[in-house]
């Protein structure tokens, strides 16, 4: 199973930097507000401060594990990414399966989120079978 986590952190006032500098969160992609970035071929100014957390997470148990972890962490650092702007944060799931797959939530889980007042969204890929691709020419 593939699986992805990130988390993303906005806000008009959000400084990453400031963040960065009171926390010890593994922020990626962090653009200043008003800061400049490059995707792709595309230059994009940002209105918003934002950053990121991402990781990739391989067994079921792992993902488990990782997921409370950054539970945790965000909920540690709640008031430090309030105090320096951060006014949302969204936590995106991406799994990749081959067939089916089910994934909850634990109560203790969704008390975090709630806490922290983060968006959740679970997105479900599944895998191309080359028996049933399908190559259009």
């Amino acid at each position: 199973m593939d699986f992805s986590i990130t988390i993303s952190i906005r806000g008009e006032y959000f400084s990453p930097r400031k963040l960065l500098f009171m926390t010890s969160l593994p922020l990626k992609n962090c653009v200043e507000k008003g800061g400049i970035a490059f995707i792709k071929d595309h230059k994009k100014e940002y209105l918003n401060g934002c950053a990121e957390i991402k990781i990739e997470v391989g067994t079921a148990e792992e993902k488990i594990h990782q997921f409370n972890k950054l539970l945790d962490l965000l909920a540690a650092n709640h008031d430090a990414i309030r105090q320096t702007g951060g006014s949302v944060i969204s936590i995106w799931i991406a799994i990749l399966r081959s067939l089916q797959g089910n994934w909850g939530l634990t109560s203790e889980q969704i008390r975090k989120i709630a806490q922290i007042n983060a968006s959740l969204a679970i997105t479900y890929y599944q895998k191309v079978n080359e028996q049933h691709r399908i190559d259009i020419e």
